[in-house]
């Protein structure tokens, strides 16, 4: 069984040397190492946010970012068997990042298709479930201005200093029209189809 310190030691050689982002966030979780999973999470949300799609693509995930993306439960339950601390702390930091990962792949999901897939949303639903994933995201990465006031010590899934980029993605929700009872596209849109 490997020691806290070996575990961070394992987690700082593989982050360092590697591309293999989930199983440096497995060893700085099973190490109970909070700022290190934190720093990997917002790593991976500072390249989502600066490329403005989700980071690393599908095809370059390691195994263990794979899982904890596509089957978090099982996941998560595999590492509390083991650990349930560890588990603790990737679920409460690995939610933001996952959630934002997800916004960006529905927003893209009608360029990134292979030819003869059928998209999972209607352009209306993808918007919606869009729109849906990006508020929860900007709502976590605001949690620590509650209130207006910025709190250093709340701890939150996203770091604060992403809150501008996702408002900018936002933009793209917001009727162009200024005039006072402007509304989202999306209510618009629904009201033309209704």
């Amino acid at each position: 069984m490997l020691t806290i310190l070996q575990l961070q030691r394992y987690g700082d050689r593989i982050a360092n040397e590697s591309e293999e982002y989930g199983l440096a966030l497995i060893c700085y979780a099973r190490a109970h190492s909070r700022r290190k999973v934190k720093s990997v999470l917002d790593l991976l949300t500072s390249y989502c946010l600066v490329q403005s799609r989700a980071y690393p693509a599908a095809a370059d995930m390691d195994e263990q970012l794979r899982s904890l993306i596509e089957q978090p439960k099982t996941c998560l339950t595999a590492i509390a068997a083991v650990d349930d601390e560890a588990a603790r702390i990737l679920q409460f930091y690995f939610s933001g990042y996952a959630t934002l990962r997800r916004f960006y792949e529905i927003r893209d999901e009608a360029v990134t298709l292979k030819e003869g897939q059928q998209p999972r949303y209607t352009p209306l639903e993808r918007k919606k479930a869009a729109a849906a994933a990006l508020t929860a995201v900007i709502r976590s990465a605001a949690d620590s201005i509650y209130g207006g006031l910025y709190d250093p010590d709340r701890d939150t899934a996203l770091q604060v200093d992403g809150l501008l980029a996702l408002l900018g993605e936002a933009t793209v929700f917001v009727d162009r029209k200024f005039h006072p009872c402007s509304s989202l596209t999306i209510k618009s849109e629904e009201k033309k189809q209704g």
